[in-house]
This record gives structure tokens, C-alpha cells and sequence, in this order.
């Protein structure tokens, strides 16, 4: 992965909608809202694995 590859990724955390990730409850979406990068990093696997299933869709989405 590539620098360009890499803050893509992290711009994508910034624009996730809340239906897309039903692992969060309402609390907790509250908190990846305010501050994405540091959600993932201090969630639980569970969460952390939507989290990336969801930025990794967007990748594929730019790359077709």
C-alpha cells in the first residue's frame, strides 16, 4: 500500500453512514463519529472488522 492508498483509507473512515456499520449502537456511533481513527484503534475486533469491511468497499468501489 502506497502513502496515497493509505490517507485514502483514512478519508473513507470520515465517511461512513451509520446503517452500514449495525455493529455500532447508537453510543458508539456517536464516539467513531467524533473521532474515526482513534475509534478503530481503541474498538473491539467485532467493530473494528465492520469498520474495515466498510473502508475496503470503497476501495473497491474507486478502483472499478
Amino acid at each position: 500500500m502506497d502513502a496515497h492508498e493509505f490517507i485514502n483509507r483514512i478519508r473513507s473512515l470520515y465517511n461512513i453512514d451509520h446503517y452500514k456499520l449495525p455493529e455500532l449502537n447508537d453510543e458508539q456511533w456517536i464516539e467513531f463519529q467524533n473521532d474515526p481513527p482513534r475509534y478503530l484503534i481503541r474498538t473491539d475486533k467485532i467493530q473494528a472488522e465492520a469498520i474495515l469491511r466498510e473502508v475496503e468497499k470503497r476501495q473497491l468501489k474507486g478502483s472499478l
